[in-house]
């Protein structure tokens, strides 16, 4: 039994959800639906100090044989370790890294009341970073600052600090970029409202709020585009802070980003409505089109996981159970935030509205289909 497992264990929360208990590392999202047994197990485990001992307070509480209840408990903490609940945390920081150079792009940024000042040391980052977030900036000497957020470029790597403090680091400047906007969002709004969020685009359709969440390249921007453009509010693309309650949202609205190889099937539609056609991509291969957009927490009424196969004639949606939309919204990187991690709210979202799997190939026939799934 590895100390780090051991370690892990207790950083497991148990929350009931359907008659059943789910198992949610708060270091690195992992979930597991968990039986009673199986959490009678897990708890022992949290509150002993070795397997020796949690096997040893199983037996007597389940009054079986201690060499049968050992064998159970080696499976189970197996079957968790391929689950990923131990597999440390998610987030791994760069101790000691150094600023090079001055920060070259500074600006205020303006999300629901609040004011937060983001910089940039490194001059392409920075201009990524501002046409994504040029519908937010704001240079009012009014607005009082009293959050920083850096993206910073070290040796080889990029990390994204918060007052200072270390909050995200890899060598990828895409996840940096993600994480980056993650921070600003959860900054702006502070760690009391959000309880997590969301790798997901948002768009207010009449009464009702739809989100769409999926892993990158799933089609979830360009098909919020399309809803945009057929009538529908923007709230926010690819990251929504979710309230700790579960009920409400409040979108990152940035200028929709377009990846390499959808922008052609958006340009038509554009064309189509009188609008002028999509900018040269930057030199991550992203498009940006600005659209109007609305500051405010709205109350989330549909969840919605889109899969775009350009072989796909027409569309499929099909109702999934509030499990299985929990464990697409991790899988898609939503992550539980605020003062302890906690992964409640996303299990109240889940158990509060309909969650939907949608597949299409034809953008047209897909926007109708969700029009009139939330009308």
């Amino acid at each position: 039994m590895s100390d780090q497992r051991q370690s892990s264990a207790q950083a497991i929360e148990l929350v009931p959800f359907g008659g059943h208990t789910i198992g949610h590392s708060t270091e690195n999202g992992s979930i597991v639906l968990l039986n009673e047994t199986a959490r009678l197990m897990l708890a022992a485990y949290q509150q002993s100090a070795d397997k020796a001992q949690a096997v040893e307070r199983l037996s007597r509480l389940l009054e079986q044989d201690r060499a049968r209840v050992e064998t159970d408990f080696d499976a189970m903490l197996a079957h968790w370790t391929d689950a990923g609940l131990f597999s440390g945390k998610h987030v791994t920081l760069l101790a000691g890294a150094r600023l090079q150079g001055k920060f070259c792009w500074n600006h205020c940024i303006k999300l629901g009341e609040n004011t937060v000042f983001v910089r940039c040391n490194d001059l392409a980052a920075g201009s990524v970073l501002h046409r994504l977030l040029e519908p937010l900036l704001t240079d009012d000497e009014d607005d009082a600052v009293s959050d920083v957020v850096d993206l910073i470029a070290t040796d080889g790597s990029f990390l994204v600090a918060v007052n200072g403090k270390h909050y995200w680091s890899c060598e990828d400047f895409a996840g940096c970029r993600h994480m980056f906007l993650q921070a600003l969002l959860e900054t702006a709004l502070g760690p009391g409202e959000v309880g997590a969020v969301l790798h997901a685009s948002a768009v207010r359709l009449g009464q009702g709020t739809l989100l769409l969440s999926g892993t990158s390249g799933s089609g979830k921007s360009t098909l919020m585009a399309q809803l945009v453009m057929t009538g529908g509010t923007y709230l926010g693309d690819d990251l929504i802070a979710l309230s700790s309650s579960g009920g409400y949202v409040f979108g990152l609205s940035a200028n929709i980003s377009i990846k390499s190889g959808s922008h052609e099937i958006l340009d038509r539609q554009l064309k189509d409505n009188g609008h002028p056609p999509l900018p040269d991509a930057d030199e991550y291969g992203f498009r940006y089109w600005q659209a109007n957009s609305d500051q405010s927490w709205h109350k989330a009424t549909h969840l919605c996981f889109p899969e775009f196969r350009a072989e796909f004639d027409g569309s499929n949606l099909t109702q999934i159970d509030e499990l299985e939309a929990l464990h697409r919204l991790t899988a898609a990187g939503s992550r539980a935030c605020g003062h302890n991690n906690s992964i409640r709210s996303m299990v109240g979202l889940c158990q509060n509205i309909p969650a939907f799997s949608f597949r299409y190939g034809t953008g047209e026939d897909a926007a109708a289909v969700l029009q009139e799934l939330v009308a």
